[in-house]
């Protein structure tokens, strides 16, 4: 199975995006470097790792008198990426958090301390939450793909989700804390 980074770049060749600095435009603009590992200097490594693999196809095109070099998708490579997507979309990913570092070492912090930077963390929340809001009225005046949308949706929606939580934590430390001086 091809890797989450060549799945980066092969789904947006399958799109008909055609060459480097178009993708790294596109992966820009709908700010993939958010939830992918793409740097601008894998582009092209991925690029020669996708046509060995022959997942995708070049050839040489003439734009303004010069030659670059342009990519489209082979049927295997439509064949893997179909593989890749089911299989994300099918099961759970472990992602790694530094903030369940942060929560397994709490004893580290004294009670004010504790909420002090969980408080921090629901304003940060916020923050995150008004970049994804501005990022889902871009993508509303774009013509990007509908399902694209997800990509913004998903992150608010788990936004709103972990505020709850944190605040909910709030309240149980704040609760045993007090049951422990009373």
């Amino acid at each position: 199975m091809i890797s989450n980074l060549e799945a980066s770049i092969l789904g947006l060749i399958c799109e008909g995006f055609r060459y480097g600095y178009e993708l790294d435009k596109i992966i820009e603009e709908r700010n993939m470097r958010h939830w992918t590992e793409i740097a601008f200097s894998s582009i092209y490594y991925v690029l020669k790792r996708l046509e060995k693999k022959g997942l995708i196809t070049s050839g040489n095109e003439q734009v303004s008198g010069r030659s670059r070099k342009v990519y489209s998708v082979s049927p295997q490579g439509k064949a893997a990426m179909r593989e890749k997507v089911q299989y994300l979309i099918s099961n759970t990913h472990p992602v790694p958090d530094p903030f369940d570092l942060g929560i397994g070492n709490l004893d580290k912090l004294t009670h004010d301390e504790i909420i002090e930077g969980l408080r921090s963390y629901i304003a940060s929340l916020g923050d995150r939450e008004q970049y994804y809001r501005k990022r889902l009225t871009v993508m509303e005046d774009s013509k990007w793909p509908y399902h694209i949308r997800g990509l913004v949706t998903r992150p608010l929606a788990m936004l709103d989700s972990e505020r709850k939580w944190v605040e909910t934590y709030i309240d149980e430390l704040e609760a045993h804390h007090n049951a422990k001086e009373g």
